[in-house]
């Protein structure tokens, strides 16, 4: 049987095929093999159980593996991957939904670990109510997982400053592969006009290798945060959209009681003013769109009225930036959790 390398892998990377008669077959990409090459490779007799996989002529598309419930299995999402930060590859937008794991300890003001499921915009993943698996079965459309581990001392005296880590896997749990991790140190709460102990989350790759992190900037008004890469190179710089000469957050940047709060995404360099925002793939006539292409960046939306007052589960949208490479949107991903630590976790504590 001859495979062909889809776009965005090389040798030595794993893909996943299905062969004519239905079987499973999990293959590593040989040496010299290059992207849009073919290979050819042997058919077992039988093929242990896997992720379901269809095979077309440029590309592999993969099937998340999926718990079966009540004797039925969920609908998926088919999206090609690579191995680490490199499953972000085909994706211009990823749409992330915190579950609301421990709901009843939220209530008592006590949070649980916090957990995501990854969709995509036109796919948002969908939970059951009462957490990842509740009575009406596992999630669906949940391209990624992410779970926090951090302890119960931790969240309850640190609260949004605490030291915490994330573990993100493909599927709609751990038992998926590792796409990512992320690193969190205990750090003096986000405020202006610091001089030190900034906020700051370094993220990983699959394989324990440092990819970059997101780290507080110093500022007077309105929170200013930086992306690195490994390097500390400056890759991206994100910020709420502002009014009043830069000494106010704009409120209605999204329009008016859509309860969307955004955080643009600037280059490295240059003026942090609207209009100077980068641009995405996604064609949008929608406002605040230029140039017939969404706006990138990170946005807040709202959960609904149950989620929103009883629970800590965040809904959110990233749109990538035109030409971003798997990497970097992998730090965008992971600039979520910060964020969401930062903000919106602390106003519901606030409230409680």
């Amino acid at each position: 049987m001859q495979v062909t390398v889809p776009k965005g892998f090389s040798a030595g990377q794993s893909i996943q095929v299905q062969t004519p008669a239905g079987q499973l077959l999990q293959v590593t990409i040989p040496a010299g093999v290059a992207e849009g090459q073919g290979f050819m490779i042997s058919v077992p007799s039988t093929i242990p159980v896997a992720t379901a996989v269809a095979q077309e002529p440029s590309t592999v598309k993969v099937e998340m593996p999926q718990r079966v419930s009540k004797g039925m299995m969920p609908p998926a999402s088919k999206v090609a991957m690579g191995n680490g930060v490199q499953a972000f590859a085909n994706f211009d937008d990823i749409y992330i939904t915190q579950t609301p794991k421990g709901c009843f300890q939220e209530m008592m003001g006590c949070d649980a670990n916090t957990e995501f499921l990854f969709g995509t915009r036109s796919k948002p993943p969908q939970s059951a109510p009462l957490g990842l698996n509740g009575p009406t079965g596992p999630p669906i459309y949940s391209l990624f997982y992410a779970i926090e581990d951090s302890s119960f001392c931790c969240r309850y005296c640190c609260s949004t400053a605490r030291t915490s880590q994330l573990n993100m896997f493909t599927g709609i749990d751990e038992n998926g592969s590792q796409v990512m991790s992320y690193d969190r140190p205990f750090k003096c709460y986000a405020g202006s006009c610091k001089c030190c102990c900034y906020q700051e989350m370094t993220f990983f790759d699959y394989d324990s290798q440092p990819i970059g992190s997101i780290k507080e900037q110093f500022y007077c008004c309105v929170p200013l945060f930086t992306i690195f890469d490994e390097a500390e190179q400056p890759q991206y710089r994100v910020m709420q959209p502002t009014c009043c000469g830069g000494a106010c957050v704009d409120c209605c940047a999204e329009g008016l009681c859509n309860c969307r709060i955004p955080f643009y995404i600037y280059g490295p360099d240059g003026p942090l003013e609207r209009t100077h925002e980068l641009l995405g793939k996604t064609p949008s006539s929608e406002k605040g769109s230029r140039n017939g292409s969404m706006i990138s960046q990170i946005t807040k939306i709202w959960a609904g009225t149950f989620s929103e007052v009883l629970t800590d589960a965040d809904k959110f949208d990233v749109e990538f930036p035109a030409g971003a490479t798997p990497k970097q949107k992998g730090l965008l991903v992971g600039s979520v959790f910060f964020l969401n630590m930062l903000f919106f976790e602390r106003n519901k504590n606030q409230e409680n």
